[in-house]
Order: C-alpha cells, then structure tokens, then sequence
C-alpha cells in the first residue's frame, strides 16, 4: 500500500510538471524557478511542493511574483512551544525565539517537568534533566523531538523516545576544542607544578625556580589513549608545544595520524614511553 501510493504520488508530481500548463512554460521559456521555501510544521505532500509554482505569475518585465503567499500560511500556523529545561546561552535562546515559543524553565522537579512536556513539541536538556519513561509517557506523544546541548545522550531514554515517536539530538562536536584545551592546559600545569606553585605562594612560601621549571613540555613524549575528535586536537596543540606525539586507538585511520605527525603504537608501547598520557573518551 505504501509503496503504491508513493508511486502514485510520483507519477502526479511528473504529471503536473510535463503538462502543458501556461504558466509553466513560461517559467521554462524564461529558465526561471519560483524560490520555494520550507514551511515548518506543514506535512510535505506533492500540493504542498508544488504550492508556490501554481502560485507563481510573471509579471511584464518577467519577473517572478508569487500571490497566495507563504508567509500567510506559516503566519496561520501555531508555533511550536519549546521548553528549556536547563540553562543555555542567550544567543542560542533567541535563535530558538525567531522559530517558536520558548519556555526557560530551569530547576524543574520531575513532577514539574512531566507536567511542562505535556505542553511542549520540543525539549532541550544538558546533562543535569534526566528525561526517562514517565517523561515520554506524561507528553502523551506530543513531544517530537529533544535535544541535547552536549555530546552524552544517557540521561534521555532512547527506547521510550522511540516507542513514541520522537526524534533525540546532540551537539558531537559542542566541547571538542574545550576539551583539548583543558587537557593541555591541565599538561601545562603539571609540567611547571602551577598548582603547587600557587599553594606555596598563598601559604607565604617560594618555591625554588628549580622546582618550578623541573620538567617542560617541549621535546617530552604525549601519549593520546584514543584518537578520535578530541584526541586529534590534543594532538594539534600538543604538537604546536613541541611535543613528541604517539597514540594507541586501534581503530584510528593511519592517514589521519600520519598527517598529525602522530605514531600509532600499542598500548604497552604507549604506556612505558610516554612522559604525559592523556586519555580522550572520543
């Protein structure tokens, strides 16, 4: 049946545009295409693709006007109703703003976020919500999508999301770059004992120069436990210091690492040559 019906659906599109209806000739004769825009919440049927070309006209000097007018069509649509459930940054919430109606609402309990969802078409969480079972079945299928504002997507329930239809999504590469800067920054300071250094310091000691410059990071050996997104630009920053690089990931592309400098090796060879070791989840 559904196969059938897309086959019908096709043969109409084709049907529709091989006809030889005026107003699309001329759009032909003039190589011209009427600008088609997407329409949020509006179910893609062949009417709807083709609702801006049978709206379209040229005008005397050939150019496009399109009457019926998208913008009254999506002006008449509800917006979606978007809740926040936990703290982003401003740019961000007025993105959300320019699409739909956003809720900030941070600190939920759960009870008050099973009540909020039942209200909303989307859900943005962090870490801290924990979107379970009870969530999906509070929303009672009118949640459709959740989105993560971050990498790890354990705290939402994707067997349940499933179940009731709704789409789960993450930022993979949000923290990449903080993550290898915090890791170098992290290898900085122990190579001049900077903690140390400060301890000592407020406690209205000094610490001999000896002490503070007994190891550097130039020409010491990095080793990166997985080589993935955040492992390669530990990499990158690593090399920039002058470090000697290996990695031990055994299923890293070899021309990746290559083109880094890095040596793939074991993980013994790793461990018993490097000066810093480093491990990267991805």
């Amino acid at each position: 049946m559904a196969l059938s019906s897309s086959c019908s659906t096709l043969k109409a599109v084709n049907s529709r545009w091989t006809s030889p209806v005026p107003k699309l000739a001329a759009l032909r004769r003039h190589s011209l295409l009427p600008e088609l825009r997407y329409t949020p919440n509006v179910k893609l049927t062949a009417t709807n693709a083709l609702r801006t070309v049978e709206q379209t006209t040229l005008t005397e000097d050939n150019k496009l006007s399109t009457y019926g007018s998208d913008q009254e069509d999506q002006e008449s649509l509800p917006k979606p109703r978007i809740l926040v459930a936990e703290k982003l940054g401003e740019a961000g919430v007025n993105l959300l703003k320019d699409f739909g109606d956003v809720d900030c609402s941070y600190e939920l309990s759960p009870e008050d976020l099973k009540k909020k969802v039942a209200e909303s078409d989307a859900l943005i969480v962090r870490s801290g919500t924990k979107v379970t079972r009870e969530v999906f079945e509070a929303a009672k299928g009118r949640l459709k999508v959740v989105g993560r504002a971050g990498v790890g997507i354990d705290n939402v329930d994707l067997q349940a999301a499933t179940e009731y239809g709704c789409l789960v999504v993450n930022a993979p590469t949000a923290n990449t770059v903080a993550a290898a800067e915090h890791g170098i920054a992290l290898l900085a300071s122990m190579a001049r004992n900077v903690a140390q250094a400060d301890a000592s310091i407020k406690a209205g000691m000094k610490m001999g120069e000896e002490q503070v410059r007994r190891r550097i990071s130039r020409r010491k050996t990095l080793a990166i436990m997985g080589f993935g997104k955040v492992g390669t630009e530990v990499a990158r920053r690593a090399k920039g210091l002058g470090m000697n690089v290996i990695s031990h990931d055994p299923y890293a592309p070899a021309d990746r690492a290559r083109a880094l400098g890095v040596e793939l090796v074991s993980f013994d060879q790793a461990i018993s040559t490097a000066d810093f070791i480093s491990y990267t989840c991805r």
